[in-house]
């Protein structure tokens, strides 16, 4: 449950904390440069990363058979002994730590000062609750999540962050919002609506996010201000 909750809402992550814009020293056609190569990090034996976002799974047996297994078996040309045969040999986007009872997400950007940092989180941690508890859709539904669609959006999100435009409305139903084509930042901002209360200590932080924009293009906007 908790595993096709945090499936569901990964792909829009970068579009809420993208804060990586920059390569060598300039702003490039990504918000979220951390995602864009995170995919390609073991190129040389791919099945680690997968599609970042996780395939559905329905218990821990499928965890295991769908995706650690087939994680092993490419590694053994280059792991004979089974050294690196554990769970945490997947790089996936959100991996599940069976020997922690917990879900690492692993794709957020660090932003600014910790109070943004925690206020990403705590909204995050909200949507993730309201999906496992089935709220706004079912676990069935949200497992029908096509797997590469969701990947698809990650990388618009990647590239784009909060401008990113969401036009998926499985998703979109999944999530209980306005199934219109609308951008990235406004589906957080009505996930922040449903989920958290008005005076909720973290709003100050998320609503900078929401009116100026995800830390990437504040980044990039004073950039283009001192180079100008």
């Amino acid at each position: 449950r908790l595993h096709s909750a945090i499936r569901t809402v990964l792909p829009l992550l970068p579009a809420l904390a993208a804060s990586s814009p920059a390569l060598d020293g300039k702003c490039t056609a990504f918000m979220d440069n951390r995602v864009r190569v995170y995919g390609g990090n073991c190129a040389r034996v791919p099945e680690i990363a997968g599609m970042i976002v996780p395939e559905p799974v329905a218990s821990r047996h499928g965890y295991e058979a769908s995706i650690l297994e087939p994680i092993y078996r490419a590694l053994q040309p280059l792991d004979p002994e089974g050294i690196l045969c554990h769970e945490w040999a997947n790089a996936r986007g959100a991996i599940a730590r069976f020997d922690r009872g917990a879900i690492e997400i692993r794709l957020l950007d660090i932003q600014e000062c910790p109070k943004a940092d925690l206020a990403i989180a705590t909204l995050v941690c909200e949507v993730v609750r309201a999906l496992a508890e089935e709220r706004y859709s079912t676990v069935e539904q949200q497992d029908t999540l096509s797997t590469d669609t969701l990947h698809a959006v990650l990388m618009d999100a990647a590239q784009h962050g909060d401008a990113a435009i969401l036009d998926y409305p499985p998703l979109t139903r999944c999530l209980g919002i306005n199934e219109q084509r609308q951008s990235m930042g406004e589906v957080w901002q009505q996930l922040a609506a449903s989920c958290l209360p008005n005076d909720s200590a973290v709003m100050p932080a998320l609503n900078t996010i929401f009116q100026e924009g995800c830390l990437a293009r504040r980044i990039c906007g004073a950039a283009d201000k001192k180079n100008n």
